[in-house]
């Protein structure tokens, strides 16, 4: 054989592919810069249009790209059943307003609020133990709620339910005797349409309804969900099964709504939170037995501590301790007084530090107002405050906390598509602060230009007009609100030629250096396989 053949051959077929890719890269390179521009734009947009929302990186929290850690308190509530209540037992905004008040100065940046306490008031249920939704009032109830929340930015774990649902020892003060209305909810779990009925009337409209603000953080499925299970006959002894149901159904069905927000179940003690001890009933494996959906899953571990668990759940033990490292990791409760903690002699501070330091992602005392509990008992921010402000100035970056300023946001309503005949147009925008200060605008792209709140157009193409407010010594800057609108030329067979803006959007544009990088990665890849590496 002639030995030159070989390497002649060889050089002739890569010839022929260079050749060959020569002619498709063009399309190549069109279609690869296409794919990256869209996943960069989706992306960077994405996030710039959700500041503040909290979400998960492996065992941590984060938020707006950083770790977040959450120096929390519980303040479970103000009055019983507040919440679509009425009479005694009605919503105070004053109260709440006061007490957001009282969290932000003591450094907190997270609490954790029962958004129903008994399941008499809110929601509704059937007599065949079906929910049929919540009422006008506890709607706008909780909407007050969550704009207290966004205005002081505490981030709100909302629990849904707790145990007292299905106690049978409930009363009802409308007839002088034990409510019957625990019977139903012990009905609710018996079968998965009726946990739907949950699900679709009550938990996924809650999600969705408060899509849009970042500050809240969880939904906190039920409170204690174990006590319904247990020994004690007033709950009602329901099967592992059934509550395993409802928080699986209830997590895969918030994980696909429209919301962002996370899910966690706030479990009575480790012992049925860890496979240390008696199994994590509440695992992604325990949950997929009863419900097969991949997002039947909790997206944060929350676990509860008193003092009657030292023997067998020592409080100061880490994450890894306790074989609870796949996720984020919170303690959704423990008392808010140090002498209540042990080893004796542990102050509330120096738990708070553990607990960073051995990989959890939050902790809630019991309660920051003091209620369900004698004033000799758990405490209350009279006994920690001090200490939790204490812990947010010595991390500051991680327990973040806007000292002093509230919040603002800007509503800036859809400005319609105009019609350009060759005469300037007028058109006056009408964006608000929720501070109530005066909005500036600016146009980002597009024949326009703005004077105030009047912005005169000046051709056709596709106009961006950005809204901010700067702020004052009471508000912080709100986040930059764009508009985008399209202005037509009065011919139709002759339009002008598309703009596409690479700044604005929803939340003040969208950060493009990562992708130019990426973009340039793209490139040297396709010339790399042009110089047949």
């Amino acid at each position: 054989m002639n030995t030159l053949a070989i390497p002649l051959a060889r050089k002739h077929r890569q010839d022929t592919w260079m050749s060959e890719l020569l002619v498709t890269t063009p399309r190549l390179l069109q279609r690869l810069v296409g794919y990256v521009l869209a996943i960069i734009l989706t992306a960077s947009c994405a996030m710039a249009a959700d500041p503040g929302r909290i979400y998960v990186e492996g065992t941590k929290l984060m938020a707006d790209g950083s770790q977040i850690y959450l120096n929390g308190a519980n303040t479970p509530w103000n009055r019983w059943n507040e919440f679509g209540g009425s009479g005694g037992g009605s919503y105070d905004p004053t109260w709440w307003s006061n007490e957001f008040q009282r969290l932000k100065a003591s450094g907190i940046n997270s609490t954790r609020i029962w958004i129903a306490c008994d399941g008499t008031v809110a929601p509704s249920i059937d007599v065949n133990g079906y929910v049929t939704g919540a009422s006008a009032q506890f709607w706008s109830d909780v909407d007050h709620l969550m704009g207290l929340a966004a205005t002081y930015q505490v981030y709100v774990m909302a629990s849904m339910m707790s145990f007292d649902f299905t106690d049978q020892y409930i009363w009802d003060h409308a007839t002088g005797r034990h409510s019957v209305i625990p019977l139903r909810w012990r009905t609710m779990f018996s079968t998965a349409d009726r946990v739907q009925s949950m699900v679709s009337h009550y938990l996924v409209p809650f999600a969705e309804r408060y899509a849009s603000n970042p500050y809240l953080y969880a939904i906190d499925l039920c409170n204690e969900p174990e006590w319904i299970h247990g020994d004690d006959p007033r709950h009602g002894r329901l099967p592992w099964a059934q509550l395993q149901r409802y928080v699986g159904m209830s997590a895969a069905a918030i994980h696909r709504s429209n919301s962002k927000v996370l899910v966690t179940l706030g479990s009575a003690a480790l012992k049925w939170n860890s496979p240390k001890y008696d199994g994590n009933f509440w695992s992604d494996a325990a949950l997929q037995v009863q419900v097969a959906d991949s997002e039947a899953r909790l997206d944060v571990y929350q676990y509860h501590w008193y003092a009657w668990q030292e023997p067998y759940y020592p409080l100061l033990t880490s994450a890894a301790g306790h074989q609870l490292i796949d996720r984020p990791l919170v303690i959704g409760e423990l008392p808010a007084r140090g002498s209540k903690l042990l080893p004796a002699g542990t102050t509330m501070g120096q738990a708070f530090e553990f607990f960073l330091a051995n990989g959890h992602s939050g902790h809630y005392p019991w309660t920051s107002n003091g209620v369900d509990d004698a004033t000799t008992q758990n405490g209350s921010l009279t006994q920690f405050g001090a200490e939790a402000l204490a812990f947010q100035q010595a991390h500051p970056t991680l327990v973040r906390h806007q000292s002093g300023l509230l919040a603002q946001t800007i509503t800036f309503p859809a400005i319609p598509d105009q019609t350009w005949t060759g005469t300037n147009l007028t058109v006056m925008l009408a964006a608000t602060a929720s501070s109530g200060l005066s909005v500036s605008y600016t146009v980002t792209s597009g024949p326009a230009t703005v004077g105030n709140a009047t912005l005169t157009i000046t051709g056709a193409g596709a106009v961006v007009v950005a809204a901010d407010q700067v702020g004052n010594a009471n508000y912080m800057a709100a986040t930059q609100v764009s508009s985008t609108f399209t202005v037509r030329n009065s011919d139709p067979n002759n339009p002008p030629p598309p703009i596409i803006p690479l700044s604005g959007g929803d939340a003040g544009g969208c950060g493009l250096g990562s992708g130019l990088a990426l973009l340039t990665a793209a490139f040297g890849y396709v010339f790399l396989i042009a110089r047949g590496r």
